[in-house]
């Protein structure tokens, strides 16, 4: 298994628990201190809708992972590939920015290392 296989594995893996914590959030679940700036214990309905549009996010990044690191094959998928790579990398610096400067403290201590590792298996995938 290869470098970029591995970091597409990773990163999927962490995708999927996002997606899990996220559809918690949706559902009402008391984590909001752990996501969206810690302010609220369960998130109110806009940020719901958030939740929601993260989920997609990272079903859209994990099938872009998959795709680079040669577990799936799309024709429709080959001639974007490289710029939606890079554009995944671009949201996954912002998600670092964002989670070292919230407030909440809870965020910043999961949330934060899960940011630097996504961002450096997305970064291995979109070099490799």
């Amino acid at each position: 298994m290869t470098l970029v296989q591995i970091a597409a594995l990773v990163g999927v893996t962490l995708f999927g628990l996002l997606a899990i914590f996220q559809v918690a959030l949706l559902l009402g679940a008391p984590f909001g201190e752990y996501a969206w700036g810690g302010q609220q214990k369960t998130l109110d309905p806009n940020r719901r809708v958030g939740s929601g549009l993260n989920i997609v996010l990272y079903g859209v990044f994990s099938l872009l992972m998959l795709a680079r690191a040669g577990f799936i094959y799309s024709a429709a998928l080959e001639p974007i590939l490289p710029f939606a790579l890079w554009m995944m990398v671009a949201f996954a610096s912002v998600g670092i920015f964002l989670n070292a400067i919230t407030r909440s403290r809870k965020e910043r201590a999961v949330m934060l290392p899960t940011a630097i590792v996504l961002f450096v298996c997305q970064l291995i995938v979109a070099i490799g």
